[in-house]
């Protein structure tokens, strides 16, 4: 298993590379294929310790599932749109598969669109401006799984596409040393100023997030190195971490590379992504200078004084 994982996800990532660029695929087929190849991705890293079959059964109804949709979707389209029972038992299908990748990944979201998910049913039992007259299963399963805008819609069209090679990007620069020199950079820029590990953290998660976009990662990477230095620099534990976490949000809306919500942006404004990346600099330099001013102004409240680290 641990040869065929890497194996696996290399070939993931060069059929998204070459569906990007050279080969001719149509934009539905990319999202389906991508959705599928997605989601067995997290059945996979999900049961990382956990006994292979349920690592194998999760990506095999994952796979299989989302192949038949690929297979089905074209003559669904010239049909006009009409589907039957086979349709509508893999849209069942393929949404049961979704939603329990889904709570193996990020809980809180999936539960979040169930609800809404569960809207669609609920409508006349709710009164007032937000009640309506109900749909029908068949009608949302065709509308989730047999076009283009529901489960294969914007989202999926903006992660099959820009976000898959902006992610990529960043970890080859991860795997390349590229956080090493981050932290060399803020090291040589606030190393002996009041309350440098905080700063470190600041411009540290600054510049990481012009690759990553991910709050979350940005922690996992920076916050490892910071959170030590800034508690034995004499900031409270809880403070310590609360810096950590508010610059590495700002990494999801620092340019180049932003977080998902910047490429739909851009998909849904019909705009290029330069004009999101222009419009998100500013803010994004106001927000990471006021981080600064704030840690400046603490580490001189607390009388913490001028660092000198090792050479870097």
């Amino acid at each position: 298993m641990r040869k065929i994982l890497p194996l696996y996800f290399l070939l993931f990532s060069c059929f998204q590379l070459l569906a990007v660029t050279v080969l001719p695929i149509d934009a539905l087929t990319l999202r389906i294929a991508h959705a599928g190849l997605l989601l067995a991705s997290a059945f996979l890293i999900a049961f990382e310790r956990r006994p292979h079959a349920l690592k194998l059964a999760g990506a095999a109804a994952a796979l299989t599932v989302y192949g038949a949709l690929l297979l089905r979707w074209r003559p669904v389209a010239l049909a006009g749109g009409v589907v039957g029972p086979l349709e509508l038992a893999l849209a069942g299908a393929a949404l049961i598969v979704l939603l329990a990748g889904g709570l193996l990944c990020c809980r809180s979201l999936t539960l979040l669109a169930a609800v809404f998910l569960l809207y669609n049913f609920a409508g006349p039992l709710i009164p007032g401006l937000f009640g309506h007259a109900g749909f029908s299963l068949r009608r949302v399963l065709r509308f989730f799984f047999w076009g283009s805008q529901g489960v294969f819609g914007v989202g999926a069209g903006v992660s099959s596409t820009y976000l898959f090679v902006f992610v990529l990007f960043g970890a080859l620069l991860r795997a390349g040393g590229f956080t090493q020199l981050v932290s060399d950079l803020a090291l040589r820029a606030v190393g002996n100023s009041p309350g440098a590990p905080a700063k470190i953290a600041v411009l540290s998660s600054a510049l990481l997030g012009t690759v990553n976009g991910s709050a979350v990662a940005n922690v996992a990477t920076t916050g490892a190195l910071t959170i030590p230095l800034m508690k034995d620099a004499g900031y409270p534990d809880a403070y310590a971490a609360a810096v950590e976490a508010a610059a590495s949000t700002g990494g999801q809306f620092m340019p180049p590379v932003m977080g998902a919500v910047g490429f739909v942006m851009a998909e849904l404004l019909g705009t290029g992504y330069g004009a999101v990346m222009a419009a998100a600099l500013l803010p994004a330099l106001l927000y990471y200078g006021a981080l600064l001013l704030a840690t400046h102004l603490r580490a001189r409240r607390l009388g913490l004084g001028g660092q000198t680290f090792g050479p870097v």
